[in-house]
């Protein structure tokens, strides 16, 4: 045989070699850090896959997950983020401002993206949100004039409120423009703002209470997350004082709440791919700009509503992103 047929014939042989003889690449490990339980977080994580499948990335095939979920234990995320880091993830996805502190201090080297935080300059994640400068970047769902908007939503549904809750957590960096929104907004609708404090998960029971005793028509949640880990205690609770709640996130409506408006926490997590791939591909955290949320959600649910003997106007019901029937 002469050595070009030889060649050929190797080079044939070798491109008709089973492929799992050679060497595959190792799929991308992506840490997965939430405060809130896995079967809470299930449609986010499913958002999240989506949005990778757009950039050509496959679960089992080139990323592999690995999660860990603090099921509203703030004081455990310390702990799950060090054992990502023994996991050897090469980037993580956190969704709350307490999971993204404990990665921060676990880890300079691992990037992190966020998928919703209220204002990460504030809070010291990011030097600034054009230029996050370090190893963290992501989306914010920063908003403070919601807190307003979702005042009038309330007056619509109980024309003669009068007196409503402010419940919030004065702990964190983005209370101080929430709060005073939703001073504004109120003044503006003749309506007295009794603010409620709630900044751990043993100050629920005492701030129902506290609403009770003020005789308050209605309560309105600001954006946290310790409130947010703890939805279906929550909805529970305002199902039992009979109070109509309005809520700021997803999570509360899935425990059955009666009203949210605000961003649509699951295209946050969808949009979070994009900074995964950015920086698999070798795209530093420092410069990916952080971004901010696009689309808004109403959410309005009509078996709650029965239950407090509350009329939700057609209008209302004309504009809402869904209704829960």
């Amino acid at each position: 045989m002469k050595r070009r047929e030889f060649v050929t014939l190797v080079c044939s042989l070798v491109a008709a070699w089973p492929l799992v003889g050679r060497a595959q690449p190792k799929p991308h490990r992506i840490g997965i850090l939430a405060t809130t339980s896995a079967a809470t977080t299930r449609s986010a994580l499913s958002a999240f896959l989506e949005g990778m499948s757009q950039f050509g990335y496959a679960l089992g095939s080139n990323i592999e997950l690995v999660e860990r979920y603090a099921d509203g234990e703030i004081a455990d995320l310390p702990v799950l983020a060090s054992e990502l880091i023994a996991a050897k993830v090469d980037v993580m996805v956190v969704s709350s401002r307490p999971a993204i502190a404990a990665a921060q201090r676990a880890t300079k080297d691992i990037p992190i993206v966020m998928t919703a935080v209220g204002d990460p300059v504030e809070a010291g994640f990011v030097a600034s949100l054009a230029r996050p400068g370090g190893s963290i970047t992501g989306l914010s769902n920063i908003a403070p004039e919601l807190s307003g908007k979702r005042l009038e939503i309330l007056k619509e549904v109980i024309p003669d409120l009068k007196r409503v809750a402010i419940v919030r957590n004065p702990s964190i960096a983005t209370f101080a423009p929430m709060w005073q929104e939703t001073e504004r907004v109120a003044a503006s609708l003749g309506i007295t703002a009794v603010p409620v404090d709630i900044v751990d998960p043993a100050g629920i029971e005492p701030a129902f209470a506290s609403m009770v005793k003020n005789q308050v028509q209605a309560a309105v949640f600001l954006s946290d997350a310790v409130t947010a880990s703890q939805a279906p205690r929550i909805t529970g609770l305002a199902a039992k004082e009979r109070l109509p709640v309005m809520y700021p996130l997803n999570e509360f409506m899935k425990a059955g709440g009666l009203l949210m408006y605000g961003p649509d926490s699951i295209d946050l997590w969808r949009r979070g791919a994009y900074f995964v791939d950015r920086i698999i591909k070798g795209t530093s955290p420092a410069d990916l700009p952080v971004q901010q949320p696009t689309r808004f959600e109403l959410i309005v649910n009509l078996r709650t509503a029965k239950a407090l003997g509350l009329s939700i106007p057609s209008t209302l019901l004309a504009r809402a992103d869904e209704v829960i029937e």
